[in-house]
């Protein structure tokens, strides 16, 4: 009989903002422990806020404890109802989104956790770490149920290629490949290898999407890889850099990569943001930068051309772009400099249900939703 994991309760703090809120809270009770030293007497205040240690011993074993609360990925589930994310401890945790408390553990990876997510039944997680293995699991009685494994480096990012059923899912990884799977099988049933010039050193694909039969990449060399899955017996594999005009050439390091049935969306380690024509491979239709902090990611919402922007300098931003127009439209605030490293959202916005929930995962250990 397995022990369930404790239910540590996690601080809660709402702030207001104009037709927003944020629910902020982290899975770590430990840290809280250490933020919250016992009082020589009666506190006035909230006994809920953080306060300041001036104990150097005390802030040294903060420290150090930090290290290992900083979170990497997340995810949100189908239902609203719980997250999952992941950090450099190689654990795996789904939260109650309505109270932030800990409902399952998840054990198993050795490495980096840096991309989860839920299969659309809401059931079922996947992941994929730094130690080169994606594992789906049994959220309900917290089991690796299945491990694959063929990637030579880290795997940076996994995306649905069938998002009724989840049967079937495409992963990047940082050995310059991009891999296709069947929940089925054990082994990869299609590999693709970005193009290497000059170098015997892969060139690591930090991200995947996939839309219209299409399977997006963006590599480090700041190129897009397009594989078009459609053709069964040979598929089309192209790689192309982004031209802003006819001199301008963007080679920064691909970050984050979206796409929907006319453009694809691609976020830059310098900060720049391009949307490009998917019928015109190499010409870019817009482009914006809002600073020169590396953009982390980039999630699209139901609304075409929408996506929410996490950054390195603890910015996140809605961004709209079309060939209409593009620009910032809004901010969320909370993270105050620390850099976001994930962003999972889940929109209703369009069925007249609910609005859009955005969770966003950052340095600082702490897990921050946000209700649009």
């Amino acid at each position: 009989m397995t022990k369930e994991p404790s239910l540590s309760p996690a601080l809660l703090v709402r702030c207001s903002q104009p037709k927003a809120s944020c629910t902020f809270f982290t899975p770590h009770g430990v840290r809280h422990d250490a933020l919250r030293p016992e009082p020589k007497k009666k506190a006035t205040k909230d006994s809920s806020a953080p306060r300041i240690i001036n104990n150097k011993k005390a802030a040294a074993k903060h420290e150090a404890r930090e290290a290992w609360h900083r979170l990497s990925s997340v995810a949100v589930s189908p239902f609203r109802d719980l997250a999952m994310c992941g950090g450099p401890d190689g654990r795996l945790r789904v939260l109650i989104l309505g109270s932030g408390r800990v409902y399952k553990d998840l054990t198993g990876h050795v490495g980096d956790i840096s991309t989860c997510s839920f299969f659309p039944n809401g059931k079922i997680g996947l992941s994929g770490s730094s130690d080169m293995t994606i594992k789906i699991w049994a959220l309900e009685h917290a089991q690796c149920v299945k491990t694959f494994g063929g990637h030579r480096l880290g795997v940076t990012r996994c995306s649905f290629l069938e998002c009724a059923s989840g049967k079937r899912f495409a992963s990047s990884s940082r050995d310059g490949t991009m891999k296709v799977w069947d929940c089925s099988r054990s082994e990869a049933i299609a590999t693709y290898t970005a193009e290497q010039k000059g170098s015997s050193l892969p060139c690591s694909i930090n991200d995947c999407a996939h839309a219209e039969g299409v399977l997006y990449g963006g590599d480090d060399m700041g190129r897009i890889m397009a594989v078009d899955l459609r053709q069964k017996q040979r598929q089309q594999q192209l790689g192309y850099h982004l031209h802003l005009d006819k001199t301008t050439v963007l080679k920064s390091g691909i970050n984050g990569i979206s796409a929907d049935d006319r453009y694809v969306y691609a976020a830059f380690d310098d900060g720049t943001l391009v949307c490009a024509d998917r019928r015109k491979p190499g010409e870019a239709v817009s482009a914006s930068r809002k600073s020169d902090s590396p953009v982390t990611r980039i999630v699209p919402t139901a609304t075409n051309g929408e996506h929410i922007v996490s950054s390195s300098d603890g910015s996140c931003s809605i961004w709209m772009a079309s060939a209409e127009g593009h620009g910032i439209s809004g901010e969320l605030l909370g993270p105050d400099c620390e850099p976001v490293s994930d962003v999972a959202l889940h929109d209703l916005r369009g069925q007249g249900v609910g609005g859009l929930l955005v969770v966003t995962t950052a340095r600082d250990g702490a897990v921050r939703s946000y209700q649009l």
